[in-house]
C-alpha cells in the first residue's frame, strides 16, 4: 500500500494527505477536484459524511468515489 500513492501520481491522478476528520484538509482536498476518490479510513463513517458534506457545499463535483470495505 506504501507505493499506492505513487501509482496513483504515475496514472495522472492528484493524490493529497491529510486529515479526513478535518474540515481545512478536506476543504483544501477538493480545491480544483471534479472527481475525488475517497479511500478507506479508520474513521470511515465520520470521514465519509465529512467528505460528502464538504462536496457538495464545493458544488463543482461531477462524481464522488468512495471506496471502503471490511477485513
Amino acid at each position: 500500500m506504501a507505493n499506492a500513492p505513487k501509482g496513483l501520481r504515475q496514472a495522472g491522478a492528484e493524490v493529497f494527505v491529510g486529515d479526513l476528520l478535518t474540515i481545512a484538509d478536506v476543504t483544501a482536498a477538493l480545491k480544483g477536484a471534479r472527481r475525488p476518490y475517497l479511500s478507506l479510513s479508520p474513521y470511515c463513517t465520520d470521514a465519509v459524511s465529512l467528505m460528502a458534506a464538504a462536496a457538495r457545499a464545493h458544488g463543482d463535483i461531477e462524481v464522488f468515489f468512495n471506496i471502503s470495505e471490511y477485513e
